[in-house]
């Protein structure tokens, strides 16, 4: 099974005037390039894929292409999102890129809900389970300790 772990993209980042988009356009194709080149089974992206919740259009399309060009490698992709991405956006997005081999898990999830996922290896014969949990605000943790003991 080989597996390709990234995060921190933090697309739309800039350093103070300096604009970075296209330092990050080249790193993330070459992201791309070495999923593809290793014939990679699972690309897992680990968070903060944008640099805030509410970002730029260019910004959307440059994470979107990238995370479809990442399942056209034939490698299956899995998205949590971090603390600097819109677990909202993740929700809207979801449906539409599964048709690309892209998995975004938005929220902590019960393990038979999708919080637990099996990843099958091209050959076929390995498996590796993926345990998403994303950023979780703390707000939100009460609410998710809730049911602790049926977990």
């Amino acid at each position: 099974m080989r597996i390709l772990h990234t995060a921190d993209w933090h697309v739309g980042k800039r350093l103070g005037r300096f604009d970075r988009s296209a330092e990050t356009e080249r790193v993330l194709r070459e992201v791309v390039d070495v999923a593809d080149a290793a014939e990679v089974d699972v690309v897992i992206v680990a968070g903060d894929l944008f640099d805030r919740a509410l970002t730029a259009y260019a910004n959307l399309g440059l994470v979107l292409e990238t995370l479809v060009r990442l399942g056209s490698t034939g490698a299956r992709v899995v998205a949590v999102p971090g603390n600097h991405d819109s677990p909202e956006l993740f929700d809207v997005l979801a449906p539409y890129l599964s048709r690309a081999g892209v998995t975004l898990v938005a929220r902590a999830l019960r393990p038979e809900d999708g919080g637990v996922l099996r990843v099958r290896a091209r050959d076929g014969e390995s498996c590796a389970q993926i345990a998403c949990l994303p950023f979780l605000h703390e707000a939100h943790v009460v609410d998710f300790m809730a049911d602790r003991e049926e977990w």
